[in-house]
């Protein structure tokens, strides 16, 4: 199955969080996620993902 792409969740609720990636992930989605703003951010210039939520 092919990737398509990176997509980077950045939210703080644990569940929302997950939820998320599962739903994600089951489009095919490579995804990374993060819990804090700060972390999301240094993700996202790491990653170059995608897409972002």
């Amino acid at each position: 199955m092919n990737s398509r792409g990176i997509c980077l969740v950045i939210e703080d609720d644990l569940d929302i969080r997950e939820l998320l990636v599962l739903i994600l992930s089951g489009m095919d989605f490579e995804v990374r996620a993060a819990s804090t703003g700060a972390a999301g951010i240094r993700a996202a210039r790491a990653l170059d993902p995608t897409l972002i939520t």
